[in-house]
């Protein structure tokens, strides 16, 4: 009896200490809207938002962040921000099930038909249709020498991608040979 009543005791403890800590927590459910560094999910018709840290979250696949229709599993813990509200943050966010506008894993090189130009780079349709930004990198190559995308075009265009921090993945154009 004395046993029983220590291992409850001990384990009141140990949730008290939980709930005062903050602990994590875990979710699955599809995202329904973004925003810079925060995201809503449906949680089995439960909506609720979530906040992204730029230092704090990690991502799985690492070249992914969260978009509206994917089905997402996600660690969180509560915290109180700046203001005394308490906030969603987002310990760990894994993608379960791609939804129609997710990139997941885009190979460099890539062929595209370019939709808009502009000085610091081009946005262009992938043969799955979805439409990417790829920014200029530091000294682009454009094959033939002197070319300027025009939208309409089509281009190879050999990329990086820096997805090591913030809210998005960036892809940065580092040729672009205009196709026939």
């Amino acid at each position: 009896m004395k046993t029983s009543l220590r291992v409850i005791f001990v384990a009141l403890i140990a949730v008290v200490a939980l709930v005062a800590t903050g602990w994590a927590d875990e979710v699955v459910g599809k995202v329904t809207d973004t925003g810079f560094g925060s995201f809503m999910l449906d949680d089995a018709g439960t909506l609720r938002q979530f906040n992204l840290s730029s230092r704090n979250t990690a991502y799985e696949p690492t070249a992914w962040r969260p978009t509206s229709g994917d089905e997402i599993r996600v660690a969180f813990t509560p915290i109180q921000n700046r203001r005394g509200s308490t906030v969603l943050a987002v310990d760990k966010a894994t993608l379960v099930k791609a939804g129609p506008h997710t990139l997941v894993d885009l190979a460099s090189p890539v062929e595209v038909e370019i939709t808009e130009t502009g000085r610091s780079g081009i946005r262009g349709k992938i043969p799955s249709g979805q439409i990417v930004r790829f920014a200029y990198d530091r000294g682009v190559q454009r094959i033939p020498a002197g070319w300027m995308p025009v939208v309409g075009e089509k281009a190879r265009v050999t990329f990086r991608v820096d997805a090591e921090r913030g809210f998005t993945v960036g892809y940065w154009a580092q040729n672009l040979e205009k196709l026939p």
